[in-house]
C-alpha cells in the first residue's frame, strides 16, 4: 500500500512541476518585426514618411520582443541574396543605399535565429522606389497687374541645395536670387488670356538623375 501512494505523489508531482512541451513552446516564441526609414529629405510641417528614391540610404532595423536581443543571429538577405557582412551576433540593423529605378523596389528579409534554442523568426518588407515630388503653392486666381508670391515645396531628394528651373507660358522666368524655390509672378494688363501654364523642374546639381517636373495652370482674372 505504501508502495502504491509512493508511486501516485511522484506521479502528480511529474504532472505539475514539469511544463509540457507546448508551454515550453510558447514560452520560447519570439516575435521579428521589420522597421525601416529613408535618408531623403521631407518639409518640417510634414507628416508622412520619407519615402526612398533611387540614391538613397534606406536603413532597416529588426524588432525582437526576445528578452536576449543582444545574444540572437541575425541573417540579412536583399532581394534574395545573403547578405554576409551585415549579418551576425546582434546584428539587427541593415543599411543599403538604393540602386533600383523608380517603380521596382527592393525586397529586404531577416532571419533571427535564438542560438540556445535554435528556433528561429523571420520577417520580410518590400520597399517601392519612387521619384521626388514637387509640390507648387500659388494663390487662385492671379489678378492682373498684382505681383503674386509663388513658393515650390520639394519632397523626397537627398540634397537640400537644388536648381530651379521657372517658366511661364514656356518662357523662361527668374526665381529669387536669394531663394530660388520661390517666384514672384506678375501678369500684365494687356495680357488677355484667362489662365497661364507654369512649368518647374527641380534637379539635384550632384546627381543629374535626381530631378522632378510639374505644371499647374494658373487662373488669371
Amino acid at each position: 500500500m505504501i508502495k502504491k501512494v509512493t508511486i501516485v505523489i511522484i506521479l502528480l508531482f511529474a504532472l505539475f512541476a514539469i511544463p509540457s512541451i507546448g508551454d515550453a513552446r510558447e514560452h520560447d516564441t519570439f516575435s521579428v518585426d521589420l522597421m525601416w526609414s529613408s535618408s531623403t529629405l521631407v518639409p518640417n510641417d510634414y507628416e508622412g514618411k520619407s519615402l526612398a528614391i533611387r540614391g538613397s540610404t534606406i536603413d532597416v532595423v529588426a524588432l525582437s520582443d526576445h528578452p536576449n536581443r543582444k545574444n540572437l543571429e541575425y541573417n540579412w538577405f536583399l532581394d534574395g541574396d545573403f547578405i554576409g557582412f551585415a549579418s551576425g551576433k546582434g546584428k539587427n540593423g541593415y543599411s543599403l543605399r538604393v540602386t533600383n529605378w523608380p517603380s521596382f523596389s527592393h525586397t529586404i528579409k531577416v532571419i533571427v535565429v535564438d542560438p540556445t534554442t535554435i528556433e528561429s523568426q523571420s520577417s520580410i518588407v518590400s520597399i517601392i522606389i519612387l521619384e521626388p515630388e514637387i509640390d507648387i503653392l500659388h494663390p487662385d486666381p492671379v489678378f492682373r497687374g498684382e505681383p503674386v508670391f509663388i513658393r515650390a515645396v520639394p519632397y523626397f531628394f537627398t540634397e537640400i541645395n537644388l536648381d530651379y528651373n521657372w517658366s511661364f507660358n514656356f518662357q523662361h522666368a527668374d526665381g529669387s536670387s536669394s531663394n530660388p524655390s520661390t517666384l514672384i509672378l506678375e501678369i500684365g494688363g494687356s495680357y488677355t488670356l484667362p489662365d497661364g501654364k507654369l512649368d518647374l523642374i527641380v534637379k539635384n546639381p550632384k546627381n543629374p538623375f535626381e530631378q522632378t517636373r510639374k505644371r499647374v495652370i494658373i487662373n488669371i482674372e
